[in-house]
């Protein structure tokens, strides 16, 4: 769990370099998944 979220932080923090459409989806993305476990 520890390694998942290094994961999404880190592609957090590459991401943010894109559109903020993209970061938003891409949040979502993850809170969806994270819910379901």
């Amino acid at each position: 769990m520890a390694v998942s979220k290094f994961l999404v932080i880190f592609l957090y923090f590459s991401l943010s370099s894109f559109n903020s459409f993209t970061l938003r989806s891409y949040s979502a993305y993850i809170c969806l998944s994270s819910s379901v476990q």
